[in-house]
């Protein structure tokens, strides 16, 4: 598990957001579900064609959605966190993966790098595990 995260935020590190060839929601696919990966990677390139596209390839509108209905995730306790955790929002599309201390994923600037968890203490969201 460590290579295929240490690769793919390595390819993913400071490069620009683009829906449906470098975006968070295939970030996880690519570290857990390469089969999924390799049906959603440029078949869209908007939010709604992403949820078009993620729906026909595995029956979900949202990356949240996959990891709740996923039986190889589970949700853990905010406290329990630890690296490799993903970091879903049920009310948007924004992913993270945490890395330790801080998490990876799009930052303020549309870009891959690492953020604080800091930034999110009063948000709504959930982490989950793959077992």
């Amino acid at each position: 598990m460590f290579e295929k995260v240490k690769e793919v935020v390595e390819d993913y590190k400071g490069k620009d957001h683009v829906r449906g060839l470098r975006d968070c929601n295939l970030m996880v696919l690519k570290i857990f579900d390469e089969e999924n990966y390799e049906k959603m990677r440029g078949r869209y390139s908007t939010i709604t064609g992403g949820i078009r596209a993620s729906k026909r390839a595995y029956g979900v509108v949202s990356m949240y959605e996959y990891l709740v209905k996923n039986n190889d995730f589970k949700e853990v306790p905010k406290d329990f966190i630890q690296p490799f955790d993903v970091i879903a929002f049920p009310e948007s599309h924004n992913i993270y993966l945490c890395l330790g201390q801080l998490w990876f994923g799009v930052n303020d600037f549309d870009e891959f790098g690492v953020i604080s968890p800091s930034d999110y203490a009063d948000g709504n969201y959930m982490i989950f595990r793959k077992e």
